[in-house]
């Protein structure tokens, strides 16, 4: 056998806890595009059920109709979760003090 003397049994504790790590971020950038999915779906859904159907057309926030607020808001919520993924968690993760 070429390579009979090696042994690759053993897996370093680093490399572990970097495996781990690798695919926490994955889970968070995957829940990050369904989100991002999500949001393009029901901010759709929000104008033509307001805009196109006149459901509650007499509901207005600071004069805009209630979609244009609840898309806002969503859009600001999105935000903060991808500055969380992309910013927050990529120079302060688990080790950092």
């Amino acid at each position: 056998m070429l390579f009979k003397g090696k042994s690759n049994d053993k897996i370093n504790e680093d490399q572990i806890n970097l495996v781990k790590t690798a695919q926490r971020r994955i889970k968070q950038k995957k829940r990050l595009f369904f989100h991002l999915s999500l949001m393009f779906f029901g901010i759709i859904s929000f104008l033509a059920i307001n805009l196109l159907f006149g459901f509650k057309e007499e509901l207005l926030f600071f004069n805009y109709p209630w979609s244009y607020m609840a898309s806002t808001i969503w859009i600001l919520l999105f935000l903060i979760h991808t500055y969380n993924v992309f910013i927050t968690n990529r120079f302060m993760g688990k080790n950092w003090e």
